[in-house]
């Protein structure tokens, strides 16, 4: 499939293989779930397989809860974006090499395992939006996935530190690039893009990043791309330090450095498809009044469609047809979400 363009996967070409294949598909892996704790009675099953097993559905799991979580696809394009990142990382996670590094990754911080797979999610998308070809998204994917895998020789006291870094730590944990970089740059059966991306990773636009302080062009295009994806998702996230910011914040973010710290490029292309609050959020309005997000509208992440329910003291409208109203937050700029909420 090598220089074969993307658009010819969103516009009716099947690919040949799911989304995970048929062994490794999500039902099989919920169905292997639901039987490991038995398997131990049988001698056939070797410890090391059970334990990719497991890990592989854990991976698979956290791929699709990503999809959900960042991503709400039109009909037209839903099926082929979601068949094609889960080729893609079907493949990663086939490769040994690649598996092995995950997997001692997950044992010494489950975070950075799960921010992994999001990051990974987050650049193919990122990388599909900009066209291109499988091969790319492959090197793309590959490079993503381990893009924290020098954090392998960092320790778990500075990793895991519930307060702020003193200068040495801060100092330590930056080093998780070269580290990445030592760790993939001979191998085999790893892109040697892989690693270029897990040195690369935390430059910056201006120059202001690190290990290199290299700038715009200078820094390899598919580490531009990881860079927004790593950086998204971990404002996103609660840490044992911080607790993840407002979507307002975090759009605010890119929209503001954009141009200084990314390529940008890459984030005008995430942010017209991001959304941050997916189908079914119930959330509060700036007017008060409580609802649910029915739709989202592409190119505007904090503005969705909502379906209104509850006034402002939390009682449900009963003088609406079906008591409640939908207002489109894209075309009502004084009105925004303040915060996501239980409905009463």
């Amino acid at each position: 499939m090598e220089n074969v363009k993307l658009e010819k996967n969103l516009t009716g070409t099947k690919l040949a293989n799911p989304v995970f294949s048929q062994k490794h598909s999500p039902y099989y892996s919920i169905d292997m779930e639901l039987k490991k704790g038995c398997a131990g009675k049988s001698a056939n099953i070797e410890s090391v397989d059970l334990l990719f097993d497991e890990t592989r559905i854990e991976a698979q799991l956290l791929v699709m809860n990503a999809l959900n979580k960042y991503f709400d696809w039109n009909s037209a394009t839903k099926d082929n974006i979601i068949l094609t990142i889960g080729k893609i990382i079907d493949g990663l996670l086939s490769n040994r090499d690649i598996f092995q590094n995950l997997s001692e990754l997950k044992n010494v911080d489950d975070y950075t395992f799960e921010h992994s797979i999001n990051v990974c999610v987050l650049s193919l998308v990122i990388g599909i939006c900009m066209d291109y070809s499988i091969d790319k998204l492959e090197e793309i994917g590959a490079g993503a996935i381990l893009h924290d895998i020098g954090k392998l020789r960092i320790s778990r006291e500075i990793l895991k530190k519930p307060s702020i870094l003193t200068d040495d730590e801060f100092d330590e944990i930056k080093k998780h690039t070269i580290y990445g970089y030592q760790i993939l740059k001979d191998n085999s059966n790893i892109s040697p893009v892989a690693a270029y991306i897990a040195l690369s990773h935390h430059e910056r636009y201006d120059g202001s990043g690190y290990p290199m302080g290299l700038e715009g062009d200078n820094i390899n295009k598919f580490a531009r791309i990881v860079a927004v994806a790593d950086v998204f998702d971990a404002l996103f996230s609660d840490r044992v330090y911080r607790k993840k910011l407002h979507p307002r914040e975090i759009i605010e973010y890119f929209t503001k450095t954009g141009s200084h710290y990314f390529d940008s490029e890459v984030v005008d292309k995430f942010v017209e498809m991001v959304i941050m609050y997916p189908t079914g959020t119930n959330v509060v309005l700036s007017t008060g009044e409580r609802g649910v997000v029915v739709s989202n509208n592409r190119g505007f992440p904090l503005s969705p469609v909502v379906r209104i329910k509850c006034d402002g003291n939390n009682n449900k409208f009963k003088r609406f047809y079906n008591n409640y109203y939908e207002i489109n937050l894209a075309d009502n700029s004084d009105v925004f979400i303040d915060k996501v909420c239980d409905i009463g």
